[in-house]
């Protein structure tokens, strides 16, 4: 073999080496991915090595088939020991066996090759300084000893030796490659080597090829910075300093600047929030802490920033000559920080020589001492808070005690940390004296056992196990870690998923307060489950101080509806998801399901199939604290505490100082939750705001918004800048360059009635062979918005337009929604259409894209055009083509329901407000026409349509929506029900046909006999449907609510056979339609402008990972918008109740039951109302039977679908918490009589 033909050998050892793994994969039950990775990491090394010994020894004369030889032999031996050991090990359950981790495995080894990659970088250092080699050697041992560990079986263990063998080859080999080649060059080592710069490359190869940090390594990663520029031009934001014709953000006669340090903004946020803090310096040292530590938090101090208002400026520190300081030799991340801020602090003040205090906020103690010690100004944020007399309200902000500025209270909670993150002195003995010790865990390895946590004498709950005992639980598998979800109805319960207890398993129910253990509703929870068969006491609850703070509490927990009237109660999600995908939005299992008695999650579906169990939750690994709308219960007072109540039920009561108690009386305000420890009945929170009074329709309504993150504030005058100038019109050349379809076209809008923001029209007209061209016209607002532009990002981020029933809150300025792309008649409009041609029974022939200019003939609403429509008489070229589109709508969803699309249904409310005050009038469901379906239907069409089209173009990149079929088991309540019908009602749920099918079918089936006949109706109740007529929307109705959520998703997220639609029976669907209201279209309009050759695709949406990021926020705000939109309704449900000087009686159906209640819809009003039934005395008087769905009480039964006649009031005996009551009148289901009466006033 000659000199330089290496690549022969080497093709020989990749080949052996395919051969080989094809060899092992057949031998093994393994995932065929880890192990290609093995052979991989397996294959680079060897032939690395083959290749440098081979140059080596060539240089030396020796024979070049002797090394080839050498190394394959190696190689070869290696591997057949392994095989072997796999061929022996078939029969004990595959490649890990049943102990082994291959994940973690797989991790380690790469690890340990990453270490001999590093030496290859560093191989003239290592021949030079010995010790760097050794410590190598040591880390990649520890790597291949952890590989061992979690290896399952003796063949993971030879196939690790293995490649250990090969890598320490490899090391061997380019150490005596680089030893050979400098005793050639006869250099000797101080000329041959330069330190810096090796140490350099193998800096950056370690940089490159870290494998991920492993929590048992103990090693650290510290960002290393080798340039860093500075400036002496750096803009300080003071006129005092900066140059006079520079603008400055600071008030020249400002009695001081306020300089925050991270702690400050991590912590106490709600302060430096507050209007009143101006001249406020935000170092980048702080920033950049802060930005590392929480991105929320970050985000909210660069509001603070962005607030021209706020006189705020941020200086860049460690960019300005004079505050730059390097880090000392051993110096903490903290320190440095901390060092940095008093650095740039005293600089500030000796350039001000006193005119302007430079006051530094700090609750960090070190810190504190530190600046004072160098004569610097300094406060805690405390001290600062409770000496601003101006500003009473600014103390009530702060979070915890004014230590060294963790939150109060919490055990694994994260919560107890300075700006560090770790756990001062004081907060540290304040918290292990807070709660008992706990039992130390007994036992060794896996098989240990985690002793409960011992209780204190006064202590209303146990403490949490500590993190290092709840990580070793859940590792050993003794714990479990999952979301909880708490029961919206029965607030002492929660539900949460147990993965490791099996798909299609029922949900782990959790059941009182003690169980739940300070859990909320979202925390990340750690759970000890309880033996099959064991319960834990339903309806436990810490001992309350006296006996009508119980009551109360037990009132919060089953009350059928949460103060102040923001909300009533919802069974899960309503059934519209949007106004064309007819997706479910089901609940997700927190609470009792329609027609059913257990909730969570579906899980009494499987009670008598799989036993439930029970669990109780021993710690929390990650807190959902958020900030919440509430009022404060006056009853409660003591001295300048109160307990807060908010008006969300899924949250718990807090503890509130607050020193200005008389002007929050009956006010609506936001409430931060510090923490809550064991000893703490409540947890503690701080007050941030006020909204406004209860019971004011403009502060109810911006407490909606609050609650769901709805973003409030106005469009910023860069997001205006974006909008062309006042008088636009089309430019000719725009026309030019589009489909001018204003003359061609009778094109026209149909929408709701007073629709302002128009946008999608249609227009039809027949075709030469027969067929229809129907063009769905759809507001171009991609011509307005640029993608990257203030506008867009603004619109990105707020992701969809909100309605309330009073207000909207727009996605994108009024003058665009409303103006520049609304779809006016007789107005000439920059339209994206998709024009397809149709059959007259409704076949697609084909569909074709365009950007188009087009005018209006009509704008007509809902009613409007079924008028036309339905009279005779109107022969017009408008009316005409209303017919034919209606037509063809039909035609559409003929052939939709063929193949499966459900016909859902929702109570949706409408509410006729006075044009004078906006007081509610009149309410009622609202009802649809067949304009409606019309529009619907082409609606549908078209975004079927593009869907295809931006799939076919970027497969991995489509923004599409999908929506997933049922949870098994989620029909399993309402089937049960229909099953005690006459004649019973079978619903078949195995496809969307099937469910399509079994609703279209259920329309003729009655009550049990011994169900009590239905009261005769009140004259209110003329307006509901006829008993039989309504049961079937009804089933329709708690169908939809076990649907699961539609959502959107980039089409690389989800393989070919999940894009299914399940609502629609659409094999796929996207949001073209509306892109005035929702950024999904807006995306859609530049994919499908893309996929046309109109406009180049922009780079960010080329990027997977950043229209995740897009997708996940148009989900949550999507979320968010409908569950604002329904709380607006309840609220303007109660105003309309509480004018009513008597109960109002009115019809009404049971949807659901369970032990002591019964869920009610009244359909007149859309109402949705649980009712609440005590024992009188009598252990089990209403107790709930599954098997037959109903509940008997001492006067009567009650069962699914029984229609009662129930009365409807606000309740004002707390005028701070006034709530809507409904309650069954007939038939009579309890000794004390229901409700009287309402009340005038809220």
């Amino acid at each position: 073999m000659g000199s330089g033909t290496f690549e022969e050998p080497l093709a020989g050892v990749v080949v052996l080496a395919a051969l080989t793994a094809l060899t092992l994969a057949l031998f093994s039950y393994t995932d065929l991915v880890i192990f290609v990775g093995l052979i991989s990491v397996f294959v680079h090394a060897v032939s690395q090595a083959v290749g440098q010994l081979y140059a080596a020894i060539e240089s030396l004369g020796a024979s070049c088939d002797a090394a080839l030889v050498f190394v394959l032999a190696v190689f070869s031996v290696s591997l057949a020991t392994a095989g072997d050991a796999l061929a022996r090990d078939r029969e004990d359950g595959g490649m890990l066996g049943a102990d082994g981790d291959g994940s973690a495995w797989y991790v380690y080894v790469v690890g340990a090759s990453h270490i001999s990659m590093l030496a290859v970088g560093l191989s003239p250092v290592l021949l030079f300084v010995p010790r760097y080699g050794f410590n190598l050697c040591f880390a990649q041992q520890r790597f291949v000893a952890a590989a061992l560990r979690v290896a399952g079986s003796p063949a993971v263990r030879y196939i690790t030796f293995s490649v250990y063998c090969a890598l320490v080859l490899l090391l061997l080999s380019n150490a005596y490659a680089c030893f050979q080649l400098l005793r050639e060059a006869g250099l000797a080592a101080e000329e041959a080597l330069s330190l810096p710069t090796w140490a350099e490359t193998g800096r950056r190869l370690a940089r490159a090829t870290r494998p991920r940090p492993l929590s048992d390594s103990g090693w650290t990663v510290r960002r290393v910075v080798r340039e860093h520029y500075l400036r002496d031009d750096i803009l300080t934001g003071s006129p005092r300093i900066d140059a006079p014709h520079l603008e400055p953000r600071l008030s020249p006669d400002a009695p001081r600047y306020l300089v925050p340090d991270a702690n400050v903004l991590l912590h106490q946020i709600d302060v430096m929030e507050h209007p009143a803090l101006q001249d406020v310096i935000l170092l980048q040292t702080v920033l950049a802490e802060v930005r590392h530590r929480r991105v929320a938090l970050y985000n909210r101090a660069r509001a603070i920033a962005a607030d021209p208002k706020r006189r705020c400026v941020v200086f860049c520190n460690e960019h300005a000559r004079e505050t730059y300081v390097s880090r000392a030799p051993g110096e903490s991340a903290n320190d440095y920080n901390d060092r940095a801020i008093r650095t740039a602090v005293g600089w500030y003040a000796a350039q001000l020589e006193g005119s302007v205090e430079v006051l530094l906020l700090t609750n960090d103690r070190d810190n504190l001492r530190k600046a004072r010690a160098a004569g610097l100004s300094a406060q805690t944020v405390h001290h600062f808070a409770r000496e601003q007399r101006a500003c009473p309200d600014l103390a009530d902000r702060l979070a915890g005690e004014d230590d060294d500025g963790g939150d109060a209270g919490g055990e694994a909670e994260g919560g107890n940390a300075g700006a560090d993150g770790r756990p001062d002195a004081k907060r540290a003995r304040r918290a292990s004296s807070a709660q008992a010790t706990t039992t130390p865990a007994t036992g060794s390895g896996s098989a240990r056992t985690l002793a409960a946590p011992v209780r204190g004498p006064f202590a209303p709950y146990p403490p949490h196990l500590s993190a290092d005992e709840l990580k070793a639980g859940v590792a050993s598998g003794e714990l479990h870690q999952a979301r909880l979800r708490i029961n919206r109805h029965n607030t002492r319960e929660g539900f949460v998923a147990v993965a490791a207890l099996g798909a299609g398993s029922p949900d782990v129910r959790i059941s009182g307060t003690e169980a739940l253990n300070r859990a909320v509703h979202g925390d990340l929870v750690v759970l000890r489950l309880l033996p099959v068969g064991a319960a834990s006491a339903a309806g436990a609850r810490p001992a309350a101080r006296d006996g009508a703070q119980a009551d109360d509490e037990a009132a919060q927990g089953a009350s059928n509806a949460p103060s102040v009237g923001v909300y009533l109660p919802e069974l899960g999600a309503r059934a519209e998801d949007d106004d064309d995908d007819g997706g479910g939005g089901g609940s997700g299992g927190d609470g009792a399901r329609a027609g059913g008695g257990g909730g969570g999650g579906g899980g009494a579906a499987h009670d008598g199939v799989v036993e439930r169990r029970y669990g109780v939750v021993v710690g929390i690994a990650r807190r959902n604290w958020r900030a919440c709308v509430g009022v404060l219960d006056f009853g409660t007072q003591r001295g300048n505490s109160f307990v807060f109540e908010p008006v969300d039920v899924l949250l718990p009561r807090a503890s509130v100082s607050t020193r200005q108690a008389e002007a929050l009386r009956n006010q609506l305000i936001v409430v931060s939750y510090d923490g809550w420890t064991a000893e703490q009945r409540y947890p503690s929170g701080h007050y941030v705001r006020a909204i406004g009074p209860v019971g004011c329709k403009d502060a109810e309504s911006d407490a909606i918004l609050f609650e769901h993150d709805v973003p409030l504030r106005p469009f910023s005058a860069q997001v205006r800048a974006c909008l062309p100038a006042k008088g636009w019109t089309i430019p000719a050349d725009e026309i030019g360059r589009r489909l001018d379809l204003r003359e061609s076209s009778l094109v026209c809008s149909v929408d709701p009635p007073g629709c302002v923001d128009i946008d999608d029209a249609l227009h039809v007209q027949p075709l030469a062979n027969g067929n229809y061209e129907v063009g769905i016209h759809i507001a171009d607002v991609g011509h307005f918005i640029k993608a990257g532009t203030p506008i867009d990002e603004e619109a990105a981020m707020r992701a969809t337009t909100v309605y309330l029933v009073q207000r909207r809150i727009n996605m994108v300025p009024e003058r665009l929604g409303e103006d520049l792309c609304s779809l006016f008649a007789q107005v000439d409009r920059l339209a994206f259409s998709a024009i397809v041609e149709l059959t007259d029974d409704g076949g697609v022939v084909g569909a074709r894209f365009a950007k188009t200019v087009i005018r209006s003939h009509a704008a007509l609403s809902y009613a409007q055009a079924q008028e036309r429509i339905d009279d005779a008489s109107d022969a017009s070229a408008l009316t005409q083509s209303l017919r034919t589109l209606n037509r063809l709508a039909k035609a559409l969803n003929k052939r939709r329901r063929a193949a499966g699309c459900l016909v859902l249904a929702s109570p949706e409310v409408r509410f006729q407000l006075d044009a004078d005050s906006s007081e509610p009038s009149d309410m009622g469901v609202y009802s649809l026409k067949e304009t409606n379906a019309m529009v619907e239907e082409f609606m549908l069409l078209a975004n079927t349509a593009v869907a295809r089209e931006i799939n076919a173009h970027y497969p991995q990149l489509a923004v599409l929506r999908r929506h997933p079929p049922p949870r098994a088991g989620a029909f399993d309540a309402l089937q049960r029900a229909l099953a005690q019908l006459r004649p019973p009602v079978a619903l078949r749920v195995g496809s969307s046909k099937e469910l399509a099918d079994s609703l279209d079918a259920a329309v003729d089936f009655a009550l049990p006999a011994d169900a009590t006949d239905p009261p005769a109706a009140s004259t209110a109740q003329s307006a509901t449907p006829p008993f039989d007529a309504y049961l079937n929307k009804l089933v329709r109705i708690m169908a939809t609510r076990s649907m699961q959520q539609a959502e959107y998703f980039r089409a690389g997220a989800h393989s070919r056979d999940q894009f299914w639609h399940y609502g629609l029976a659409a094999d796929i669907y996207t949001h073209f339609t509306s892109p005035i209201r929702r950024y999904a279209d807006q995306l859609v309009h530049r994919m499908l402008a893309a996929a046309l050759g109109l406009e180049p695709l922009t780079p960010a949406m080329q990027r997977a990972e950043a229209l995740d990021a897009l997708v996940d926020n148009m989900n949550r705000r999507h979320v968010a918008a409908q569950h604002a939109g329904r709380a607006s309704v309840n609220v303007y449900t109660l105003f309309f109740f509480r004018d009513k000087k008597e109960a109002v009686r009115e019809g009404g159906y049971v949807i659901g039951l369970r032990d002591k209640a019964a869920i009610v819809l009244v359909p007149r009003y859309g109402i949705e109302g649980i009712v609440r039934l005590d024992d009188d005395g009598v252990e089990g008087a209403y107790r709930y039977d599954e098997a037959t769905c109903s509940l008997r009480t001492p006067f009567s039964m009650l069962r699914i679908f029984q229609k009662v006649t129930v009365s409807i009031c606000v309740d004002v005996t707390k005028p701070h918490r006034p709530r809507l009551v409904v309650d069954i009148a007939e038939p009579r289901v309890r000794r004390a009589a229901p409700p009287a009466g309402g009340s005038s006033t809220a």
